[in-house]
């Protein structure tokens, strides 16, 4: 009996994790990614080439300013895969080919709903860092959403006798929508009243939960916001970035409860969680290549090293990523060997902050510093403690004399024009008297 998904072998895992990215790109990624087939043919890149993970590392990682250079959002449709019905019965597996044929023989709708299912994009989550940037899942992407999410449950010790409230935001992103995956595939009750605190206070009074997921930077607030909870919760999901500060006020407040976290990076598809406080987070080999660049240089980290977090999905269609720059900068290297829970998948060591600074290689602050009166610029991101959303604060330090407002201004329209957002804060620095 072959091993499951989290026990495999390291020879049986490299072998899964190679085979699969040898179809996702030379039946899919290459064949019908208007990005990545003009973008390898510019490099001079053969995809019958690409057959390991070490083969994959020779592809330089791509982020949202190489797709959207102009800051247009709209240009992220050329990572959308361009499947038509042809190439579907190109790209399906030999059981799968044979279902559609045998659809098409019978007659009615069943052969056209099987290509559309694999081909046609039907959902969209948020990601972005610069700009806000569609996500397209097809039918048959949101049910390998939804087996990930089976496994996200099991790793987090959880069953579908859980009850999860979810107190992260209702919207399109995949901190919502991971949930919503986890709770689909585990066949777990789960209710999203949102960050609301009325509504979220209402729901925990109408059922015994037993997991409650609050969004890291808020949850010790929320919690004191709500007062009492359910006797029956056990677990809370810390959903975002780890933070030690916000688990240790967590546990303060519920000592009967786990604090585990949950985090996805925005542009992906899956959330990865813990088994134990401070274990690591659970990856899926099978499902994502991730790898580690310079945050700074985009070069390959070295062994051991750490460095930004680079994703490449395997077995998704729509908006597939190939070697994707998550903005994710870890502070160790991910762990591979066997964990404490006897999965030996790699792991995701719980301390990691989010990018900090625009990719220098973009140039923003050496631009913000060729306005006629600015002396120095540097370009910050941060989460606001409010909701956990991106900011992106300007600091600008400005000539003697020059005035105030106009340096703001200024500011402000060259970071539109450079990323395609509007700066969420500028901070001048009074110049030297």
């Amino acid at each position: 009996m072959a091993n499951p998904w989290d026990r495999r072998t390291n020879a049986e895992q490299t072998k899964v994790r190679d085979d699969a990215i040898a179809r996702q790109l030379q039946t899919l990624v290459g064949p019908f990614s208007p990005f990545w087939r003009d973008r390898l043919q510019q490099m001079g890149v053969r995809i019958r080439d690409i057959t390991s993970a070490a083969a994959l590392q020779a592809i330089p990682a791509v982020g949202e300013r190489d797709v959207c250079p102009t800051g247009d959002a709209s240009q992220a449709a050329r990572l959308v895969l361009q499947v038509d019905e042809a190439g579907w019965a190109l790209t399906a597996g030999a059981v799968e080919f044979r279902k559609g044929l045998a659809a098409r023989t019978r007659g009615g709708d069943g052969y056209r709903q099987r290509v559309e299912a694999a081909t046609r994009p039907v959902s969209y989550h948020f990601g972005g860092r610069t700009v806000t940037l569609p996500i397209a899942s097809t039918r048959d992407d949101l049910d390998l959403q939804a087996r990930a999410g089976a496994r996200l449950w099991t790793v987090l010790g959880l069953t579908n006798a859980d009850v999860l409230v979810s107190g992260v935001p209702v919207a399109s992103r995949l901190s919502h929508l991971g949930l919503q995956s986890a709770a689909l595939g585990s066949g777990a009750p789960a209710l999203f009243p949102g960050d609301d605190a009325d509504a979220l206070g209402e729901t925990l009074g109408l059922v015994p939960a037993t997991v409650l997921a609050l969004p890291t930077a808020r949850a010790a607030a929320m919690l004191r916001t709500l007062g009492a909870v359910p006797s029956s919760l056990t677990t809370v999901l810390l959903v975002g970035p780890p933070d030690e500060d916000a688990r240790a006020a967590v546990a303060d407040l519920l000592p009967q409860a786990r604090a585990l976290v949950v985090w996805g990076p925005d542009d992906g598809r899956v959330l990865y969680g813990e088994s134990s406080p401070g274990s690591g987070l659970v990856t899926y080999p099978d499902l994502e290549v991730l790898d580690l660049v310079n945050p700074t240089t985009g070069e390959n980290a070295g062994p051991g090293e750490p460095g930004e977090l680079v994703v490449t999905q395997l077995g998704f269609a729509g908006t597939a990523l190939l070697r994707w720059r998550t903005g994710a900068v870890l502070d160790q290297a991910i762990v591979h060997g066997i964990g404490a829970d006897g999965r030996t998948v790699p792991r995701i060591a719980t301390g990691f902050g989010l990018a900090k600074a625009v990719d220098p290689v973009h140039g923003l602050p050496d631009r913000l510093r060729l306005l006629s009166d600015v002396s120095g610029a540097r370009v910050e991101r941060r989460r606001s403690e409010r909701d956990g959303a991106e900011q992106l604060v300007v600091h600008v330090s400005r000539h003697p004399g020059a005035d105030a407002g106009a340096v703001a201004v200024a500011a402000i329209r060259e970071v539109r024009a450079s990323l395609g957002r509007h700066a969420t804060q500028v901070v001048l620095d009074d110049p030297p008297s």
